[in-house]
């Protein structure tokens, strides 16, 4: 048997430091009873946080994006995108 991984990827502001980011995903995940298999990061060129999560359950990578990788997300929201 297979395990399925569902995937998403966030980019976080520029500017903001890595824990104030994380610190955020952590309060809604515990929030939510979701426990991600793998967190990743990677620091990009403008001095974002480009941040890689897996998932067990498609319903809860659905669920991370829609709260997190929305693309009419307000302003002052991080630039995410999902791959």
């Amino acid at each position: 048997m297979t395990l399925r991984r569902y995937h998403v990827f966030f980019v976080g502001p520029a500017g903001k430091p890595l824990g104030y980011i994380i610190a955020d995903l952590r309060t809604w995940l515990d929030g939510h009873k979701i426990a991600p298999l793998s967190f990743s990061y990677e620091t990009t060129r403008s001095d974002k946080f480009a941040l890689h999560l897996t998932f067990a359950e498609r319903h809860q990578a659905e669920l991370f994006e829609r709260t997190f990788c929305n693309p009419d997300a307000l302003p002052d929201e991080p630039v995410r995108r999902r791959a």
